[in-house]
């Protein structure tokens, strides 16, 4: 944006995000032995990669030395880098599919997604585009294999089966709307299984909402954020774990990932995924609510929490939710505000 001279924002703040983007690249374990860049993302990893990768693939991150091109009496050069001005915590988008979640605090930022109507044929297509949100900080997983919860390692993901461990998750949108506070989208894993889904947005905690109609006996696993494993070389990673029957939270030095169980219907467990299945780190757990669905109507719901750098006060602010009859309410942690209402009635028809 320097070089084509358009002013988003001010020549310093655009000094701060370019030379932020190359330093944090530059501490990532990205080349490899022969210092050539890597396929994969913050370390080589071809289980991400798409079918046109190519060893010059990774060389398109040298766009950001496009600064190189600017005259040497240029202002970029003399400006003094400035942090991003503050901006707003919450943002929908609606042209992007997109309700931005920013916590400043801790530099985590989130994309909570409706997905989209066409699909395509690209690598990974329901991982890449489909999942609920997307973490700067978890980032996002990919499917080793097609055998259980390891291998698909689905974060951010409502997975279902026909209770024979092999699992289909949402490839594309029929429907969905985008408000500031939530997002509903609607999907079928099968003709006869329609899954309906709320995200009630936010951070640390989000909501979903899930309200499936089934005619099939089916498996449902929702996955919360991938949280990575610190590397030990020569011994076992260290990680911490809260677990209930409703309830799992992981702590490791990387941050805090956990699941609350709400509907009661289902329970809680700690899903351990192949190694690399996570574009940022190589292994991961992933706090995961599971329960089995009838034919007929279900509801299944569940509060998924992810935090960078966390404290055992944002665990307990999980929203509450209460049922009156075919009515959904959902208050902040201590009942001070009313974050969404949600009559299920006319979809359970």
């Amino acid at each position: 944006m320097v070089f084509a001279e358009v002013d988003a924002f001010s020549i310093n703040v655009m000094k701060g995000i370019i030379l932020r983007h190359i330093r944090w690249w530059l501490d990532q374990p990205i080349l490899l032995a022969d210092g050539t860049l890597s396929i994969g993302y913050t370390y080589p990893n071809l289980i991400m990669a798409e079918n046109y990768n190519s060893p010059g693939s990774p060389y398109w991150g040298l766009k950001a030395f496009l600064i190189l091109a600017l005259d040497q009496d240029h202002l970029f050069w003399k400006a003094e880098e400035q942090s991003l001005p503050r901006l707003k915590q919450t943002l929908l988008q609606r042209s992007a599919h997109l309700t931005i979640c920013r916590q400043d605090e801790v530099g985590h930022v989130l994309a909570f997604n409706s997905g989209h109507h066409s699909t395509n044929e690209h690598t990974h297509t329901s991982a890449k585009y489909e999942k609920f949100v997307y973490s700067n900080h978890f980032g996002f997983s990919v499917p080793r294999a097609e055998w259980g919860l390891g291998q698909g390692a689905f974060d951010s993901m409502l997975a279902v089966s026909e209770r024979d461990n092999l699992y289909r998750v949402k490839r594309k949108s029929e429907e969905w709307v985008l408000e500031e506070n939530y997002i509903y989208t609607k999907w079928k894993p099968w003709d006869d299984v329609v899954i309906k889904t709320w995200l009630v947005v936010g951070a640390p905690w989000h909501l979903r909402i899930h309200v499936i109609n089934s005619n099939r006996d089916i498996d449902v696993a929702d996955g919360g954020f991938a949280l990575g494993k610190p590397f030990e070389p020569y011994g076992e990673e260290q990680i911490t774990i809260e677990e209930s029957r409703n309830e799992v939270l992981a702590k490791t030095t990387l941050g805090w990932s956990g699941i609350k169980h709400l509907s009661g219907n289902g329970h809680t467990t700690l899903v351990h995924p192949h190694s690399n299945t996570n574009v940022i780190n190589s292994r991961t757990v992933i706090p995961t609510a599971i329960a089995q669905c009838g034919k007929g109507y279900s509801m299944f719901i569940n509060a998924v929490y992810g935090e960078p750098k966390s404290t055992e006060d944002s665990w307990e602010e999980v929203p509450v939710v209460e049922t009156k009859e075919n009515v959904i309410f959902v208050y902040s942690a201590r009942r001070e505000k009313l974050l969404f209402e949600l009559d299920v009635s006319s979809h359970l028809l």
